[in-house]
């Protein structure tokens, strides 16, 4: 008689079992647990199939954000899970991983609406237009920018200028991080001239620069008009300020 399946038949037993309590962990419990800064009208159903409904990340509305665990990396000490997000901000999936002191985007592909945000352009006025966010693996901590890589475009200059009877053009970018901060390069160029714009981000601050070649002369005098420094034919702003 064979005696030494049973053992094995146990261990798989146990781990089944285990498997089958982390699914049935109430996704509310797991966030807080991770101390995710997330604020919610309702939370319902677990980690492996779950729904945050009307909630806020970081004091902004995200909307209703869908979740499916994944249990694999749970079982290693990490919260981890496939994210559908539908709101008035943002739109669009990303598979996340919060670690200890850190969140890391393994991919994400995202349409954020800018104008909820009560952000300004660099014309003071309210800023409008779309950007489109796409990584294959980004990691943050709570002090720095740790590696990876993000993809950026947005129609916002496009917005602005038709505000102003233009037709204006969109900027993209690839931001990566470098010495803790967040760098983000973008260009642009159209029929009525181009721009580069330079984003730095950290913990200590922010530090936009944005410099616009115009074809048009009207474009020129607003740029003056507005504050930018005039060198040769390009028109620069920076700007700086503080995230918290």
């Amino acid at each position: 008689m064979r005696r030494g399946g049973l053992p094995g038949m146990a261990l798989l037993f146990l781990v089944g079992m285990l498997i089958s309590g982390v699914a049935a962990l109430p996704l509310s419990l797991v966030l807080w647990a991770a101390g995710a800064p997330i604020e919610a009208e309702r939370i319902r159903g677990t980690i492996w199939n779950g729904h945050i409904e009307n909630a806020w990340i970081a004091g902004y509305p995200a909307g209703t954000i869908g979740v499916s665990g994944d249990l694999m990396t749970l079982l290693k000490g990490q919260v981890a899970a496939d994210l559908s997000v539908r709101g008035s901000i943002a739109n669009g999936r990303a598979s996340v991983a919060l670690g200890v002191n850190e969140i890391n985007f393994r991919s994400a592909d995202l349409a954020v609406e800018l104008s909820p945000l009560e952000l300004r352009d660099a014309f003071g006025a309210p800023m409008e237009g779309l950007v489109r966010l796409k990584t294959d693996g980004l990691t943050l901590t709570r002090e720095q920018c740790a590696e990876g890589r993000l993809e950026f475009s947005t129609d916002t200059l496009q917005r602005t200028a038709r505000r102003y009877g233009g037709e204006g053009f969109a900027l993209l970018g690839t931001g990566r991080c470098e010495e803790g901060a967040f760098v983000l390069p973008l260009r642009g160029e159209g029929s009525e001239g181009s721009a580069d714009a330079m984003i730095r981000v950290s913990l200590q601050g922010y530090t936009t620069e944005l410099t616009v070649v115009p074809r048009d002369e009207d474009l020129a005098n607003a740029l003056d008009l507005y504050g930018f420094q005039q060198r040769g034919n390009a028109f620069t702003l920076v700007q700086r300020g503080t995230l918290f």
